[in-house]
């Protein structure tokens, strides 16, 4: 799958190691960049061996796609599909092969 990043910080945590590191230790680091890579390679979000979340997000009109990666922190995910063909439930995640990354919870 590909993925974007909702932001320019975002994405420097997710692409540089050390920038992770430094933002979230090297726990949630590893556990970060070994996730992206299994997303990557994977066909379709539901083909990960994560326990994926699906929750209605009203406030970013958008269903929200949230992995754990560890006890306090998750990354929220979203489809970066054209809005008619972002997925509306669960099960239309599917077919959706382009995400972006919109947050990472439990990050100062």
């Amino acid at each position: 799958m590909e993925i974007a990043f909702g932001s320019r910080k975002l994405r420097d945590i997710c692409i540089n190691k050390d920038k992770a590191v430094e933002v979230l230790g090297p726990q949630v680091a590893r556990m970060l960049i070994t996730t992206l890579a299994d997303i990557r390679a994977a066909g379709n979000i539901i083909d990960l061996p994560y326990e994926v979340y699906f929750v209605d997000s009203f406030e970013k009109n958008n269903v929200v796609c949230s992995i754990k990666l560890t006890d306090f922190c998750c990354i929220e995910l979203v489809s970066n599909h054209v809005l008619s063909a972002a997925p509306k439930l669960s099960s239309d995640w599917v077919s959706v092969y382009r995400l972006k990354l919109i947050c990472i919870t439990g990050v100062k």
